[in-house]
């Protein structure tokens, strides 16, 4: 005897049994009744601006129409539209990165321009050290080669 409110497994009829352990006819999990969520919807930049510059040209009756042929909501292009406006305030990436790199290669050049330098004036002395070095020994040969009258 079962109390009230509950079913006797051995009562129930093989589909019951089926549909409470969630597998099926050949042993299969169901399906779950649950959807997923659906993704995110991402749009490239260039799609952003093709559609923002089709909405800025077009006239008053047309918007609702690319809207829904793109089907797109009122709110995004506005939304788009401040992103763009704070992208063109903003200077370039590609810009700010040709910008270090130029930056760096300046930077790169005044190393060895400041290397070659050192490198030059290093030079500059030892040539002087062995022109002063040549003339002490053309002092010595001459001094050699004059007769002394001891």
């Amino acid at each position: 005897m079962t109390q009230q409110g509950q079913t006797n497994t051995s009562d129930a009829s093989p589909v019951d049994q089926r549909e409470r352990s969630g597998r099926g006819d050949s042993g299969e999990a169901l399906q779950s009744q649950v959807l997923q969520k659906p993704k995110r919807r991402q749009f490239t930049t260039q799609y952003k601006l093709r559609i923002l510059e089709e909405l800025d040209a077009a006239e008053r009756g047309q918007v609702g129409m690319i809207l829904r042929r793109e089907g797109l909501y009122s709110a995004i292009p506005q939304k788009w539209r401040e992103w763009r406006h704070k992208r063109m305030a903003q200077p370039n990436k590609d810009n700010q990165k040709r910008d270090r790199s130029a930056e760096y290669e300046l930077s790169k050049l005044k190393r060895e321009n400041a290397r070659l330098r050192l490198e030059i004036e290093k030079r500059d002395v030892m040539l002087d050290l062995q022109k002063k070095a040549q003339e002490m020994l053309d002092c010595f040969k001459l001094d050699e080669a004059e007769p002394t009258d001891d």
